[in-house]
């Protein structure tokens, strides 16, 4: 991902505070090379043992030569040990430069790290706030399905009724026909003109037809009901997963923190093992039984990691993201 093109993710004054540590990084390399080549440029300093105390070979020394030899030797001496101690000095300044680089360019990958994290739970936040804005819609949709739903059952419901009601009119003028027509056969006239059963016929076939009607829309309504229903799961578990995005944008720089944590806690563990024998009485027991403890004790008794009190405010906050875009995260 591209930092520059993405400078509107990121807080001005992060972006100040990375480029101002870029700058003292720079500036405190340039003063460490310096002083390494200036440090250089001395050479050696150190004299070998032979070479401070000269003997002259031969006769034997007077008493003057003697005090002229050891008060050479003694100059010799001074001169040698002021150098050590400008060498010393000069090895403790450039042991303090080095550690002043380290500590800068630690700080440069820390807010650098800082600039990544922050550009990308923006970008994860704005497309999680999109998603929000239209599952909004979505459920908007299909709660107008469930209230349709709801209308054409009734619908059908009615209109199955009246198709009962329908066949049992039919019937009935069926029957009355029957009867008017066995009348007049017994009385010798021709049966008479009746329309009841045709209208009867007719009223069925609307009532039957308005029932395949409202069974064909309620069947339609359902179709749609489960595509916003299958969409809405979709979206949600899309809107789960922009949650953990976001909170997964702390993991760099937690586990940066973390490992760094680990390896001083392991160097002091070492530590702690060495000293140990020598601990007090009062505490001798205490220290064995730590050191002989697993370090990552969490679980051993079934625990789960979302029970852990460090864990919880997260399990919370991805929670909270799934319905508003804007949930802050704990601080690592």
């Amino acid at each position: 991902m591209s930092k520059k093109t993405n400078l509107k993710f990121v807080e001005p004054s992060l972006q100040d505070q990375l480029n101002t540590a870029i700058e003292e990084e720079a500036a405190t390399y340039e003063a460490l090379q310096a002083a390494e080549r200036r440090f250089a440029a001395k050479g050696d300093v150190r004299l070998a043992g032979a070479g401070i105390i000269l003997v002259e070979q031969g006769a034997e020394l007077s008493e003057e030569r003697q005090i002229e030899q050891a008060t050479g030797f003694h100059r010799r001496q001074i001169d040698f040990d002021e150098r050590q101690h400008r060498a010393s000095e000069e090895l403790r300044s450039l042991g303090d430069l080095r550690y002043g680089h380290d500590e800068a360019r630690r700080r440069v990958e820390r807010l650098r790290r800082e600039v990544e994290r922050q550009v990308d739970e923006r970008i994860a936040r704005q497309e999680l706030a999109g998603a929000i804005a239209a599952i909004a819609g979505t459920e908007a949709e299909l709660s107008r399905l469930d209230a349709a739903a709801g209308r054409a059952q009734h619908q059908r419901r009615e209109a199955e009724v009246a198709v009962v009601n329908a066949e049992q009119a039919l019937a009935v003028a069926i029957e009355a026909q029957a009867q008017t027509h066995a009348a007049a056969i017994e009385q010798g006239h021709p049966p008479p003109r009746d329309e009841d059963v045709q209208n009867a016929r007719a009223a069925l076939q609307r009532a039957r037809d308005v029932a395949d009607a409202t069974k064909s829309a309620a069947a339609t309504i359902g179709t749609k009901h489960g595509s916003a229903e299958r969409a809405l799961q979709e979206q949600r578990r899309g809107i789960a997963d922009l949650a953990r995005a976001i909170a997964g944008t702390a993991v760099p720089t937690l586990f940066a923190e973390v490992r760094e944590l680990h390896e001083r806690l392991a160097a002091q563990r070492v530590v702690l093992m060495l000293l140990s024998d020598f601990a007090p009485d009062t505490i001798s027991e205490e220290v064995a039984d730590y050191l002989a403890a697993p370090v990552f004790t969490w679980g051993n008794q079934g625990e789960t990691l979302d029970e852990h009190p460090a864990v919880v405010p997260w399990v919370r906050a991805i929670e909270a993201l799934k319905t508003d875009a804007n949930a802050l995260l704990p601080q690592c």
